[in-house]
C-alpha cells in the first residue's frame, strides 16, 4: 500500500470560441476549487496549475475545444510529476452549462474516469459534490482517512457566488504587485457572502488576503477583514479563527 497521498493535478477546461468570454475564467477555475475541496478532505494532495499550451495565436490556457489525446495528457503530467491528471472541456451557453472531464492515471497509462454534466447553473451547483466524490473515490488512497464533509456539503447555492469566487481566485494569484489586486478580492468576497453568508470557500480566501497583510505587519489591515467577515459570515469557523488571532497580535 502507498503510505502516502496521491498526487492529483488539475489544469484548466478546454473551452469553445463562444463560450470563451464568460466560461474562461469558469474553466480556469473550477479544477481549482475542486483540487482545493480534494486536499482539504485529505483524499489526495490536489493541486492546481495554469498549463500553457501551443494555440495558432501564440500560448492560450486550453486548446479550444479540442479534447487532449491520450499522449498528450501523459506528457502533461510528466511535466506536472504527479499519479493522476484532471482535464476536461466545458462549454457555457445562453440556458446550459456542459462540462465534460476526465481522469488520466499515468501509472496505469488509462483513462479510469469520465464525469461529465449537462444542465443549468442551479442543477451546476448541486452537481458539483457529487463531481467532488466521484473524483476522490476514483484517486484517493484507501486505507487513509478522508473527511467526506468537504465533499458531500455544496460549495454555495448563489451562481454569481461561485463566479465571483472563481474571478477572485484569478485575480489573488497574479504576480502583480498592485495595491487594487486586493481590494478587487475582497469585493467579490464580500458581495457572494451577502447572497450567501454560508460560502466558507470564499471567506477562507478573505482570510487568505488578511493573513497575506499579517505578514506584511499590516495587524490592524487584517483585524478589520476579519471583522467584515465575521458580520458577513457570524457561523463561519474561519473567520472565527481569523479574528482571534487578529486579537491576540493587537493585544
Amino acid at each position: 500500500m502507498i503510505d502516502r497521498l496521491p498526487v492529483l493535478w488539475c489544469i484548466p477546461l478546454n473551452v469553445t470560441e463562444a463560450c470563451l468570454h464568460a466560461g474562461s475564467v469558469l474553466a480556469r477555475r473550477l479544477p481549482d476549487l475542486l483540487s482545493r475541496v480534494l486536499s482539504q478532505s485529505g483524499a489526495a494532495d490536489a493541486r492546481w496549475a495554469p498549463l500553457l499550451v501551443e494555440v495558432e495565436e501564440g500560448l492560450g490556457y486550453a486548446i479550444l475545444g479540442i479534447p487532449p489525446d491520450r499522449s498528450e495528457l501523459e506528457h502533461y503530467l510528466w511535466q506536472l510529476d504527479g499519479d493522476y491528471l484532471l482535464y476536461g472541456q466545458m462549454e457555457l451557453m445562453s440556458d446550459r452549462i456542459w462540462i465534460e472531464s476526465g481522469i488520466y492515471s499515468g501509472h496505469r497509462d488509462e483513462i479510469l474516469i469520465e464525469p461529465r454534466f449537462s444542465g443549468t447553473t442551479t442543477e451546476l451547483l448541486a452537481w458539483l459534490p457529487e463531481w467532488f466524490k466521484e473524483v476522490a473515490e476514483c484517486v484517493g488512497q484507501r486505507g487513509l482517512p478522508w473527511d467526506r464533509t468537504w465533499l458531500e456539503k455544496p460549495v454555495t447555492s448563489d451562481w454569481t457566488g461561485l463566479h465571483n469566487y472563481c474571478e477572485a481566485l484569478d485575480i489573488q494569484k497574479r504576480d502583480d504587485p498592485r495595491s487594487d489586486l486586493e481590494w478587487r478580492t475582497l469585493s467579490r468576497v464580500y458581495d457572494s457572502l451577502r447572497a450567501d453568508a454560508d460560502f466558507e470557500m470564499i471567506v477562507e480566501l478573505g482570510v487568505e488576503v488578511a493573513d497575506q497583510a499579517l505578514q506584511r505587519g499590516e495587524v490592524e489591515r487584517a483585524a478589520d477583514i476579519a471583522q467584515a467577515l465575521m458580520e458577513l459570515s457570524p457561523d463561519s469557523p474561519a473567520a472565527a479563527d481569523l479574528a482571534e488571532r487578529t486579537r491576540r497580535r493587537l493585544g
